[in-house]
This record gives structure tokens, C-alpha cells and sequence, in this order.
């Protein structure tokens, strides 16, 4: 394709300081050989980025920019605000009323944790580009999907990648 005597694949992403969310989570750790202990509610404000990978199309391009900026943004903002708990997690039950009013409370069935975030808000994209026909291609399976959260420049970084879907 091209002219190209090989098959070349390409990365396209996205970062800058727009791509940016709040979110509160309480994880488990374990605290001895005989049960999980609960860490306090706290925040995160992360920055985010996303790289895809894939084979052209034949304009050329693995993904309309624009399109995906749209889409990742879309995202972003619906993960803003959230707060993501595990379902065994005992919340005051005034502040969980708040939180369930606000539509901001997410309870998991594993434990939230950051990588789980990041997996979970690039599944969310997938869906979205998909929805969207935002990949050229019929199959997603021709592309690699990679979400970095950063939670300090320099600090802490959790990684999602897929060559296709999650699992349910």
C-alpha cells in the first residue's frame, strides 16, 4: 500500500493538558494472611493519554484525529467527578446517599484500582469509537489500544493496553 514494499503499522496519540480528570477511590490492600483492609477515600486528579496503533486505511491514516480527540475528551469527562468504590466498601451512609444523588457512585466488583481505572475508562473508548465508526476498519482486532494515566509528572504511571476488547 502506498508504495511501500512492507506492511507498516503506525502510532497515533494523543496527550496534552486538556486530557484531564478527577476522580475519588478507596482500594483494598492486604493487611495480613486473613483479610483485606480498606485505605481512606481519596482523590486522584490524573492526566491521561492514548496511543493506537494499527495499519492504515487507505486514506492513509489510522484513526481521524479528530474523531478520537472528540471521543477521548467524551470520556474523560464522563469519568470526571466519579467516585469508584468496591461493592463490600462501608461508606457513611449520608455521604454514600450524596454520592448516589449526584450519579457520581460507581461500585466495582474487584477492587479499584488505578490499573483497574485504566482499563476500565479505555474499554468505555473502544466502546465509544466503535459506536462512533471512528476505526476505518470492520474489526477493532486490527489495532492496539494503550492508556497511560499519570498521577504526578515523574511520579506514577499505570498503563492499559489491548489488542482488541476486555474481557468481560
Amino acid at each position: 500500500m502506498f508504495g511501500l514494499s512492507y506492511p507498516v503499522y503506525y502510532s497515533v496519540c494523543l496527550k496534552g493538558p486538556q486530557f484531564r480528570f478527577r476522580t475519588e477511590h478507596a482500594t483494598f490492600f492486604e493487611a495480613s494472611d486473613r483479610y483485606l483492609a480498606p485505605e481512606n477515600l481519596h482523590p486522584h486528579e490524573y492526566r491521561a493519554r492514548i496511543t493506537i496503533e494499527g495499519p492504515p486505511d487507505m486514506t492513509g491514516r489510522v484513526i481521524d484525529f479528530t474523531a478520537l480527540e472528540k471521543a477521548f475528551q467524551d470520556v474523560l469527562n464522563a469519568w470526571d467527578g466519579r467516585v469508584i468504590l468496591h461493592k463490600k466498601y462501608e461508606l457513611d451512609p449520608a455521604l454514600r446517599r450524596q454520592y448516589k444523588k449526584q450519579k457520581r457512585l460507581y461500585l466495582e466488583k474487584n477492587n479499584p484500582t488505578s490499573e483497574l481505572i485504566a482499563g476500565m475508562i479505555l474499554d468505555d473508548l473502544i466502546d465509544l469509537l466503535e459506536k462512533r465508526k471512528a476505526v476505518p476498519r470492520s474489526s477493532l482486532d486490527d489495532y492496539s489500544y494503550t492508556l497511560r494515566l499519570i498521577e504526578k509528572p515523574g511520579h506514577f504511571a499505570v498503563e492499559a493496553s489491548t489488542g482488541g476488547r476486555f474481557d468481560s
